[in-house]
């Protein structure tokens, strides 16, 4: 032992000096021939060459026009998530919700880290995922060459690589673009521990279904997959490594199960409760079936395709049939691989090993027996190809089994004896090619559609539209210059409205992006009390994703300008106008009443406009400017509104509005807000003079601010405002 050690040094170290010694010119040109003789040689061989045009064609489908992946809430859950433990160390002990509402584990964002290392562009991360789909389909390709011979390989591998929405799941970076690939990687464990007899193999299989099961629950189907193989092969059970396993495995689960126990696991509670209901209903057999069919054969695509008005191509044409095919393929693999279980089970004494028929077998009898195990997944129409993303590993390997018994029963029948048995064979493997190429050819027309037409009801919308709007943002904010855009979109709460989330995410951290929102004023629906920043000693750069008569009006006459503006693929347009910086005083001098309110909660009346009369039945605009000086912890924690009063000399309320158009988070020093309020004069109002009042209330309680003085004592609830007149 001592003289082996003692050797093993020795290599170690003239490896290493060889390694030290910089090679000479002579010596790198004979490597590098030796290398191009290497790869020649390899590629001569036909498998060879088959081989790399599978991975060729998988990684051209995945990585290739990644500006155009969906790119919306659920994405950018899953990067921020992720960011948190780039930038600060942060591991969240549970990711996002499924469709069914439960809070799945973290699994997704710890994966993401590593893309996020090299950037925060989605396209990395998308590339990383993408890499990882391309590396199982070489997995599954490895595995099926050892157990099912080069023919299933080629087939499974091939069709896999092709299939439209094993490709959408790959570019999409969602928990289900990790399932395929953990998946593959824990069929193949599954292998190495009951076919091929090695230990080590039943701790990788244990420790990769956690992963699944870490990932989303989505995988509780392979759970019970994994417990009816033991009860199925008990003598090749190694129990001290599925201990082993299923030890490292609950390590990961530590803190989702802390996180769980906080909420006294009423995620895990909620996913019971969502499988009991869909064990009743019946009708789930045949759905779970028909979204089968359209996940291995790319039917069911027009569903995302939505509000689209120009055709889509793929749900008809000449070549339509080649999908319905692969489809009735798909449901003739399912009994094919149940009879050569059966088969293999019956002829034991012939050392026939089921359990590589066994395994896919029950794998892919799972969402036809017990479709209640896939609730999970379902969405509101139910269930869906991306829901059954979990058989795919099973699927697509037994699609390959069937085409190659098919083959091998044209080959050694009593067809192949016949003239035309050789025509046969050549039609059946151009029919396996021509799939092939139509899942190719239906990615490459998908991507295209996607591209030039709104799919953004099903599909989402993509990256691209999102990229030029922030490369404009940034463009002018260089130009400005600024650190900031003030962004009018369709919601404004960065950690809940997909258009907040998006642009936040993207502009971050060189851009500071403030969300300006709208509310309810006067009772009537539909009405929104806007705000906007003046641009008081910075410039302005405004951002619209959805229409702000009043605040483009009021830039209008500030001299505002059009700097640019993304038109995006539901014809709604990203328009960003620019406004030169003021000083404090030039923008103070356009008020009509000046003065200095203040309220307790930190904010400051610096002035407002008010007609001096109005006519009953219409409406008076009131328009208040404020700043925010020393504003308390609390404040923030609580969504506030600013209220505004019509009431007559006796006090008597006759009109009233509320609304805040500026989030409580935005309440910084700096700041010039200017805030519109329309009060609706009552028809019935009596000729008269009538008074306004502003101040600030908490929308939880409706407990109000004080108006102070400058030694801060209270003058009341509201800041009393100059006379309307009200005549016919």
């Amino acid at each position: 032992m001592q003289q082996r050690i003692q050797d093993l040094v020795q290599s170690l170290r003239r490896r290493l000096e060889r390694m030290l010694v910089a090679p000479s010119l002579l010596e790198l040109v004979a490597r590098w021939r030796r290398l191009r003789r290497q790869v020649e040689d390899y590629f001569r061989d036909p498998e060879h060459q088959l081989f790399a045009a599978i991975v060729l064609a998988a990684l051209l489908l995945r990585v290739s026009y990644l500006d155009l992946i969906p790119f919306g809430r659920l994405q950018v859950e899953q990067l921020d998530a992720a960011l948190q433990i780039v930038a600060a160390l942060r591991f969240p002990l549970a990711g996002s919700s499924n469709t069914a509402g439960a809070v799945q584990p973290p699994l997704m964002a710890y994966v993401l880290t590593l893309p996020l290392l090299f950037g925060r562009d989605p396209r990395i991360a998308a590339t990383f995922l993408a890499l990882l789909n391309v590396a199982a389909i070489v997995d599954l390709y490895s595995l099926a060459r050892r157990h099912y011979g080069l023919r299933v390989a080629a087939l499974s591998a091939g069709l896999l690589s092709v299939a439209p929405w094993s490709v959408l799941a790959a570019r999409n970076i969602a928990p289900m673009a990790l399932f395929l690939p953990i998946g593959i990687f824990w069929l193949h464990a599954l292998f190495i521990a009951l076919v091929e007899h090695k230990p080590w193999g039943w701790v990788a299989s244990c420790v990769l279904l956690a992963l699944l099961l870490y990932l989303s629950f989505a995988a509780i189907p392979l759970l019970v997959l994994f417990g009816a193989l033991i009860l199925l092969y008990p003598r090749r059970v190694r129990w001290l490594e599925v201990m082993v396993g299923i030890s490292m495995g609950g390590v990961l689960f530590l803190p989702y199960l802390y996180y769980e126990n906080l909420r006294r696991f009423a995620d895990l509670r909620l996913i019971l409760t969502e499988m009991a209901h869909n064990a009743r209903l019946l009708e789930l057999h045949v759905a779970n079936l028909r979204a089968a069919l359209w996940a291995h054969s790319g039917q069911g695509l027009e569903g995302l395709m939505r509000p689209a008005s120009e055709p889509f191509g793929l749900g008809q044409g000449a070549f339509f049939w080649l999908s319905r095919l692969q489809g009735w393929l798909f449901v003739l693999a399912i009994p094919t691989v149940s009879a050569l279980a059966l088969l293999a089970w019956a002829r034991w004494r012939e050392r026939q090993d089921s359990y590589k028929y066994v395994v896919l077998a029950i794998w892919l009898w799972l969402p036809l027996l017990a479709p209640f195990l896939f609730a999970t997944t379902f969405d509101q129409a139910g269930p869906t190809p991306e829901s059954l993303a979990s058989i795919y590993p099973a699927g697509f390997l037994a699609l390959g089994i069937t085409l190659d018994r098919l083959l091998r029963l044209l080959e050694r029948s009593i067809i192949a004896r016949r003239w035309w048995g050789p025509f046969l064979r050549l039609l059946t493997l151009l029919f396996c090619f021509a799939l092939v190429a139509w899942g190719g050819y239906e990615v490459t027309y998908l991507v295209g559609y996607v591209g030039h037409n709104d799919v953004t009801a099903g599909y989402g919308v993509p990256y691209r539209f999102w990229r030029r709007t922030a490369n404009l943002v940034r463009r002018e904010v260089l130009a400005a210059p600024t650190d900031q855009v003030w962004v009018y979109a369709e919601g404004w709460d960065v950690e809940r409205d997909e258009q907040p989330m998006v642009l936040n995410y993207l502009l971050a951290p060189r851009v500071r992006a403030i969300f300006f929102r709208g509310g309810t004023i006067g009772g009537q629906a539909g009405d929104t009390a806007p705000a906007m920043f003046l641009p008081a000693a910075r410039p302005g750069l405004y951002l619209f994703l959805r229409p702000e008569p009043l605040v483009e009006e009021s830039l209008r006459q500030l001299g505002g300008q059009s700097v640019g503006e993304v038109l995006f693929p539901d014809e709604r347009t990203a328009h960003l106008q620019f406004v030169a910086a003021r000083t404090v005083d030039e923008a103070l001098e356009s008020i009509q009443v000046r003065g200095l309110w203040a309220l307790d909660s930190g904010l400051r009346l610096v002035g407002y406009d008010w007609p001096p009369r109005a006519l009953p039945g219409t409406s008076a605009p009131l328009i208040t400017y404020w700043t925010f000086v020393n504003v308390p912890s609390d404040v923030y924690e609580n969504e506030q509104r600013i209220f505004a009063y019509l009431s007559d000399p006796e006090g008597n309320l006759k009109a009233q509005c509320s609304g805040s158009g500026l989030p409580e988070r935005y309440w910084e020093p700096g700041y010039l807000l200017k805030q519109w309020c329309l009060l609706a004069v009552p028809a019935e109002l009596p000729a008269g003079d009538y008074y306004a009042l502003v101040g600030l209330e908490r929308l939880v309680d409706g407990n109000r601010s004080l108006y102070i003085d400058d030694q801060g004592h209270p003058l009341g609830e509201a800041i009393p405002l100059g006379p309307l007149s009200v005549g016919r």
